[in-house]
C-alpha cells in the first residue's frame, strides 16, 4: 500500500465507502421481496403477503435496483485489483 499515491487511497477509501452506503440502500429499497412473473404479468412479493401486481416499467425499475444494489462492491474490488496489477507489478519488476 505504500506504493500507491495519496490520491488514489482517498479514491479508493471513496469507492469502499460508496460501497457500504449502497447496500444500506439496497436493503431499504429493496429489502425481503422477490420479484415473480406469472402468466406475463408481474408480481412483487413479500414474505407473509400476497404479490403485489407490477406494471412493466415498475418491473424493471426493481430489476434495476436489485443490479445497482451489486454495482458499489464490484466497483470498489476491480479499483484494488486493478491496483494491485499497476503498482504490484512494478514493484516484481523493479526487484529484478
Amino acid at each position: 500500500m505504500e506504493l500507491i499515491p495519496t490520491w488514489i487511497k482517498f479514491v479508493l477509501n471513496g469507492f469502499f465507502i460508496y460501497a457500504i452506503i449502497n447496500v444500506l440502500i439496497f436493503f431499504l429499497l429493496v429489502g425481503n421481496t422477490t420479484l415473480e412473473t406469472q402468466n406475463g404479468k408481474y408480481f412483487l412479493s413479500h414474505p407473509g403477503s400476497t404479490p403485489q401486481e407490477l406494471t412493466v416499467q415498475e418491473y424493471h425499475q426493481q430489476k434495476a435496483l436489485r443490479f445497482r444494489g451489486l454495482s458499489g462492491h464490484w466497483m470498489a474490488f476491480f479499483l484494488l485489483q486493478g491496483l494491485y496489477f499497476w503498482y504490484g507489478n512494478s514493484t516484481a519488476v523493479e526487484e529484478d
